[in-house]
């Protein structure tokens, strides 16, 4: 977070929140506009590469069928509209699968 000068308190203590109660919490990073490779596509694609990361790290770990049900994506400010960016791309990606 401080490579990009980012105070994200707000997300900090939701994810602290989350994980004391017993989901699994990733707090991800992504490159901002005005940062190399930052804005469209470089922020969106971060946030699918985080995704995508996550979900094979939790493969073996969590219950397949307990993963799906227990996602969740969050963010503030911009963090927030990738958050329902990812969500929409992940469900358009899985109807156009079905």
């Amino acid at each position: 977070k401080a490579k990009y000068s980012v105070d994200n308190a707000l997300t900090r203590e939701v994810a602290r929140a989350l994980a004391g109660i017993g989901w699994h919490v990733a707090d991800i990073e992504y490159r901002r506009v005005g940062h190399t490779g930052g804005g469209w596509p470089g922020s969106n694609a971060d946030v699918l590469a985080a995704l995508g990361h996550i979900r094979a790290q939790l493969t073996g770990i969590v219950p397949a069928h307990t993963r799906a049900f227990r996602t969740v994506i969050f963010g503030h400010s911009a963090g927030g509209q990738l958050a329902i960016w990812a969500a929409h791309h992940a469900a358009r990606a899985r109807s156009e699968a079905a």
